[in-house]
């Protein structure tokens, strides 16, 4: 799955440091690189939910009809097979808009390649304005709760064990945005220096290695890279039917060794068999089977 595409970017001083730790870590440049629309929209709507814009104002239809989020000091290295994804960003805005919104809507980001799908929500620390449009579903520990707004379905949230919430926990302005397959980490303003780089990846990588292996493998396989294209074109349980009736011996080796939801279908031949297996699934399983299609077709 490709997280970015390249076009022109905003011209601004680098981070101080940055081009040196990434050059030490064997990072590489992904200069002037921006999102795919549908990752590039919602980061601009996160924006400006942590700048406190409203949610259908003016400012925010129009910023993000235009300007939507352009990046820069953007690098991008492999870890366990997964794209991890570092960059500065900006929410954009026609220049007359700006007086009304005040400083620059400013987002660091951390987006990692996930080797199988969680489903979509957001974790959000309470330190910024709480969205009215977020669904607030707490987890039970009251400790978490005060912190941190939660906006997951509660199978989908099969992943936020209490290990992992004290991760999280260890931070009090981080932002978890699910996006099917990428998890990002947004906070508010800029990266600063290298150094605060080098943390972040560190830190967000740890909270995925805290994650349960049941429930998001710890790396990526890249010999499926065939059939992740081929499943993400499904958009329909039909296709998925159709797509596991296709299989070879070698495809169904390689999907039950997989990350992806369909890996415990590889075995599937009929409708009835895989009617038999989704249900046989608990919650959770279902919910990230679920995700795909709804990703397929933009959540509708």
């Amino acid at each position: 799955m490709r997280i970015f595409h390249h076009h022109s970017g905003t011209e601004r001083a680098p981070v101080p440091g940055l081009a040196e730790v990434a050059a030490a870590h064997g990072w590489q440049p992904a200069e002037a690189a921006s999102l795919d629309r549908e990752m590039r929209e919602r980061l601009y709507d996160l924006a400006c939910d942590l700048y406190g814009l409203p949610g259908g104002s003016i400012c925010m239809d129009l910023g993000r009809g235009s300007g939507g989020i352009g990046l820069r000091d953007t690098y991008w290295l492999s870890d366990a097979g997964r794209t991890v994804t570092v960059a500065n960003g900006r929410a954009g805005l026609h220049n007359e808009l700006r007086l009304a919104t005040g400083p620059p809507m400013e987002i660091a980001l951390c987006a990692v390649e996930l080797p199988t799908i969680l489903a979509p929500g957001r974790i959000q620390s309470r330190r910024y304005p709480e969205p009215r449009h977020l669904r607030n579903a707490p987890t039970g520990n009251p400790a978490f709760d005060e912190r941190y707004l939660t906006a997951l379905q509660p199978v989908g949230a099969v992943w936020l064990t209490p290990e992992v919430q004290q991760r999280i926990l260890a931070h009090d302005d981080w932002v978890l945005l699910c996006t099917g397959g990428v998890l990002s980490c947004v906070t508010q303003g800029s990266f600063e220096s290298g150094d605060d780089v080098v943390a972040r990846v560190r830190d967000v990588l740890d909270l995925l290695a805290a994650i349960p292996t049941s429930v998001l493998p710890d790396h990526l396989d890249r010999s499926v890279d065939d059939l992740g294209a081929r499943i993400a074109r499904i958009e329909s349980v039909e296709d998925a039917i159709t797509f596991l009736q296709g299989l070879s011996d070698g495809d169904r080796e390689r999907l039950a060794q997989s990350g992806t939801p369909l890996a415990g279908f590889a075995d599937v031949r009929t409708p009835d068999e895989a009617m038999a297996r989704f249900q046989a699934l608990d919650p959770a399983r279902q919910m990230q089977l679920m995700a795909l299609f709804m990703r397929a077709s933009g959540g509708h």
